[in-house]
This record gives C-alpha cells, sequence and structure tokens, in this order.
C-alpha cells in the first residue's frame, strides 16, 4: 500500500496492491477505483469459456456429464417438477 497524508492526517491519496504487486484499487477525492488484476481477468476469461461452451453445448442437445439428452418432440417429459 502506497499512500500520500494531507497535512490534517486524512489521507488524501492511497493505492492498493495484491500479493503479485499488482495495483487493485485507489482511493483519492473520497473515491475509490477499482482495478481489474491479471489474475482476476484470467478467471472472468476461464469463466466465460466455459459458459459458452456450456451454451453451444446445450444448443447442440449435448448433455451435461450424466444426464440424458433432452428429445425436442417431448421436452415436458424432461422437468421433474414438483410443488
Amino acid at each position: 500500500m502506497k499512500y500520500q497524508k494531507l497535512p490534517s492526517g486524512n489521507s488524501d491519496y492511497i493505492e492498493f496492491y495484491d500479493k503479485n504487486g499488482e495495483m487493485a484499487a485507489t482511493y483519492s477525492n473520497n473515491r475509490w477505483t477499482m482495478y481489474t488484476t491479471n489474475a482476476e481477468a484470467s478467471r472472468q476469461t476461464e469463466m466465460c469459456m466455459i459458459y459458452n461452451e456450456a451454451w453451444r453445448n446445450a444448443k447442440r442437445g449435448i448433455p451435461l456429464a450424466g444426464e440424458e439428452a433432452v428429445g425436442v418432440e417431448n421436452p415436458q417429459n424432461s422437468f421433474d417438477a414438483k410443488a
């Protein structure tokens, strides 16, 4: 963390870093600014890839592991709804 103090003792500007030394946030003018770190960007990209693959598989009717494909002719039989 790096910071600059005003004569009153209040913080004028603060930088926050993660364990890898990347800036994660700043505080100045009574406002917070958040920054996406490389680790966060990597996780976000990975989650998008997982989502996109699942969406493509669902669109093609490929089942999830351990599940049967849903027939387009009779999709209501694929639900087990309980009230």
